[in-house]
């Protein structure tokens, strides 16, 4: 028997996302298609088609399913006078965002630190309406992307900042290290001996700083030690540079708690460098002589910066273009892992490599695709098939999981993924009770199915060593739970439900993408997908695009 597998649990929210997607919703489908209207050149030669927008000295037409742009020079002046006016009139029913509404989206043009699922399609969307805007978001843009430049003197007042009780002081001196390293600028012991870091908050903020914390938990472990006595060192390890950190113990005992914080990342590679180097790519698919000029701007940095990089490689791209992306090739990058080659990464720095392929590289697809309409929807078309599952084949699934063929079970494995299923605790017990599931691995790969954990999760991969496991319910704050505990000695794991297999991240931007075409043949594939099985994610997610136009991303 197929087990009840949706439950109040699958409809997990994460209220802060809710906001954006109202941002981010775009009009109804009945508004987005216009009118035909007749279009006639300087030959004399009219033709029949929807205006879709108009690009500064371009008209944006459609014929059919094919879209394509005509210089307005080359209209008769009565189809240009028609064109202006109804670029006018489209303006008026559609607004553009305000200024507060293009930093809202600015601040979600980068997953929060959890990079979960909903987080990157988040983003994605928010790539998609900046893509859609492209001389409002020259100029918001302009504002944000400067050349990775800083002195000493400046570096030093940022640090003293650094220290400041005020938030308002600490706060921006904070981004502004994200914005421009300055490990770029200065020996990173050098900087720990400056007198501004020689107390807590400083020290510790650039600690965090360098661990790549996002400003919002700036001082968590601080905060959470009572970190006033706390002692960092730097140690240098084979893999980087890593900081240990000393804590007094608060009970009068004396006793010091010894920890390290981790491996420090790539210099001249920060979070807010992630965020830079997609509004670079955005700036360079508009192909203005305003956006080139920013690009030449940002190309003039410390050349070490992987801003300044990614800029001189975008120019040396626009003056000597490589072989034109396939469509197949941007497909492959759309979910984490894609492969991003105007940036040759030596094949030492792996953490930037992996930054690289999380954030640059999808969005580099994403903005691609959005320039191709027809060819992405017809692409598109091909590749996407609604989720569908019979009881027999669900039982098929679960006996391939148990499997010691890697090809087999790792195929069952992402298929019953694709359904992002929240298992009912009473199922749990009977999936757990079967005989296939009674010993390592089969235990463990349904576990990672049952708490939703991707295949990748090095958490999974530090796991093969259990062999025995154990599933509890608790419930969260905002959602329901589920904890593992792998022996009687070992930690409970919290499980989540934030994460999608790599073929329904693909999948899940490819129907962003067909939401933002608005072309009947992207509707037809958005209903066919709405189609599949209820219980699957990525059905739900196509019929809260059709239902709504602002697509939950929590199921």
């Amino acid at each position: 028997m197929i087990p009840t597998v949706w439950s109040a649990a699958a409809r997990l929210v994460v209220c802060h996302c809710v906001p954006v997607l109202l941002l981010l919703s775009s009009a109804n489908w009945g508004c987005a298609q216009n009118a035909i209207h007749s279009w006639t050149n300087t030959a004399g030669k009219t033709i029949r088609a929807e205006f879709i927008r108009l690009e500064r000295n371009k008209l944006v037409i459609r014929k059919g399913d094919q879209q394509f742009s005509v210089t307005l020079s080359q209209l008769s002046a009565q189809s240009q006078d028609q064109a202006l006016a109804l670029a006018k009139s489209q303006h008026s029913r559609h607004s553009s965002p305000t200024a507060n509404e293009m930093s809202t989206l600015w601040d979600h043009l980068l997953p929060s630190y959890s990079n979960s699922t909903e987080n990157r399609l988040t983003a994605a969307r928010t790539l998609i309406q900046f893509a859609k805007e492209p001389q409002l978001a020259t100029e918001f843009l302009a504002g944000k992307v400067k050349p990775v430049a800083m002195t000493q003197k400046e570096l030093l007042t940022v640090l003293s900042a650094l220290g400041s009780a005020d938030e308002a002081e600490w706060r921006p001196a904070y981004e502004r290290l994200l914005a421009c390293d300055p490990r770029l600028f200065m020996d990173v012991e050098k900087i720990f001996k400056l007198p501004q870091l020689s107390d807590y908050p400083a020290r510790n903020r650039f600690a965090d700083f360098l661990f790549a914390l996002p400003a919002e938990d700036v001082g968590f472990n601080v905060s959470l030690t009572n970190g006033r006595n706390e002692e960092l060192t730097i140690v240098t390890h084979e893999d980087g540079l890593r900081l240990t950190f000393k804590v007094h113990v608060g009970d009068g005992s004396g006793k010091t708690i010894e920890a390290y914080r981790g491996v420090s990342r790539d210099e001249g590679f920060t979070t807010e460098t992630m965020r830079l180097m997609k509004s670079l790519l955005l700036l360079a698919s508009f192909d203005t002589r305003e956006s080139g000029e920013i690009i030449m701007t940002v190309a003039s940095g410390h050349p070490k910066a992987m801003l300044t990089k990614l800029a001189q490689a975008l120019i040396n791209e626009r003056k000597n273009p490589s072989a034109r992306e396939s469509l197949s090739n941007l497909w492959d990058d759309l979910p984490v892992g894609g492969n991003f080659e105007l940036l040759k990464i030596p094949p030492t720095q792996t953490i930037l490599q992996s930054l690289v392929q999380s954030h640059v590289s999808p969005a580099y697809a994403m903005i691609r695709l959005t320039k191709e309409p027809d060819a992405a929807t017809q692409f598109i078309g091909e590749k996407l098939h609604p989720a569908e599952m019979s009881p027999e084949q669900f039982e098929l699934l679960l006996e391939q999981l148990a499997s010691d063929d890697e090809t087999r079970w790792r195929d069952a494995f992402n298929k019953l993924h694709i359904f992002n299923r929240v298992w009912e605790l009473e199922e749990i017990e009977s999936l757990l009770a079967r005989e296939q599931f009674q010993s390592y691995p089969a235990r463990h790969r349904l576990v990672d199915l049952i708490t939703l954990t991707p295949l990748t999760s090095s958490q999974s991969a530090l796991r093969r060593r259990y062999k025995v496991v154990t599933v509890v319910e608790a419930d969260g704050e905002d959602k329901p739970r589920f904890v593992v505990q792998c022996g009687p000695d070992d930690r409970f794991r919290g499980s989540s439900s934030i994460y999608w297999t790599e073929e329904n991240e693909r999948t899940a931007m490819s129907l962003l993408l067909l939401d933002s075409f608005k072309t009947s043949r992207a509707k037809e594939i958005l209903q066919l997908m709405a189609s599949g099985h209820p219980k699957a994610s990525i059905t739900q997610f196509a019929r809260s695009i059709l239902d709504s136009n602002q697509p939950d991303l929590t199921r």
